[in-house]
């Protein structure tokens, strides 16, 4: 049995490898198509909402430090260092808002509710994880964005003219391929 089991382990550790990869690829050509979107769409955005974006910049780099928002200091993160992003990540916002409502895309429950059952099978009471975004208004709306924004770059895909490169397993998961 202790085969069995070895098999089944190995089998689960391909599949959650694959899926990674997947998600890896799938966030490159996002992102690629963001870029090619803010490059071929010039123009200005309010300062507000870029200073708005460094804001929730330093609120997460944070967070993720295990900092405690509340003791940031300028000189630690200073905006300089999260203004290029800022300002890109507003104008992909912005685009991505006017195509959606170009489109008039609606978030399609089916692919809501996909999106919540894919984030919940790697819980281990899946269900419950299930509940949860469906009783949470706001994080509802989070998966509920996510499906509007899968649209438009479904739509940007369907439009863009794309070339196919080869790259290692290694390449991928680097995050240092800047295809």
């Amino acid at each position: 049995t202790q085969g069995v089991s070895s098999a089944a382990s190995d089998v689960y550790k391909r599949q959650k490898l694959e899926d990674d990869l997947e998600n890896i690829l799938q966030a490159k050509i996002r992102q690629n198509l963001y870029d090619a979107l803010v490059a071929a769409n010039e123009f200005d955005v309010p300062k507000a909402m870029v200073d708005s974006e460094i804001s929730n910049m330093k609120l997460d780099t944070a967070t993720r430090m295990g900092m405690d928002p509340k003791d940031l200091k300028e000189d630690l993160f200073p905006n300089e260092t999260f203004e290029e992003e800022a300002l890109k990540r507003v104008k992909i916002g912005m685009l991505l808002n006017v195509i959606i409502e170009d489109n008039e895309f609606k978030a399609d429950p089916d692919k809501v509710k996909q999106i919540i059952e894919d984030r919940a099978k790697n819980y281990k009471e899946p269900q419950q994880v299930i509940n949860y975004f469906y009783s949470d208004e706001e994080q509802l709306k989070n998966i509920e964005s996510i499906s509007l924004e899968e649209q438009v770059v479904d739509l940007l895909i369907s439009s863009a003219k794309c070339t196919d490169e080869e790259l290692t397993y290694e390449e991928c998961i680097s995050g240092n391929y800047q295809g």
